[in-house]
């Protein structure tokens, strides 16, 4: 099937059904500048152990998160929604499609006006205290990072 024909295809399903939602990953924000996880020689689990993101490497040691974290904040942070995200949040504002279910944590969507974005892993743009739940901005728990708190206790918790 061409290109073509999968487009025409593809909208003749969205005007059918009323309650679709879009799925996107990794791939959908590398045109934005941020690499993928997984493709063999510059995902970001050729350099980092993929368990540093997830809850149990946090809690064994959550500086090894916090360094990773100070590399990737800034490519995150200079990071503009591409055309993708930009058309999806255009077929949710048409009633085209509901929203968008994400594997991403770079706010991109939402960036790009998408409303009922569900971030399946959460966001990069904050972080939160495993113990009392406060939520700090994520530009905050960079800058003390990199002020050599690392890693950053919970002002709220402190720590306990």
């Amino acid at each position: 099937m061409s290109l073509e024909q999968q487009v025409k295809q593809l909208a003749d399903m969205l005007l059918r059904h009323k309650n679709a939602i879009a799925f996107s990953g990794a791939g959908i924000s590398t045109d934005s500048g941020i690499p993928d996880y997984r493709t063999p020689g510059s995902g970001l689990w050729d350099k980092y152990d993929s368990s540093i993101v997830s809850i149990p490497g946090f809690l064994r040691d959550p500086t090894q998160y916090y360094n990773y974290a100070l590399e990737m904040y800034p490519i995150r942070a200079s990071a503009r929604p591409n055309e993708a995200h930009t058309l999806l949040a255009k077929l949710e504002k048409e009633d085209l499609i509901k929203g968008v279910v994400t594997q991403n944590v770079d706010g991109l969507h939402l960036e790009a006006g998408s409303s009922i974005v569900h971030e399946l892993h959460g966001s990069i743009r904050r972080a939160s205290c495993l113990q009392c739940g406060q939520i700090y901005p994520m530009d905050d728990i960079i800058d003390r990072v990199r002020q050599g708190e690392n890693p950053p206790i919970c002002e709220d918790f402190e720590g306990r």
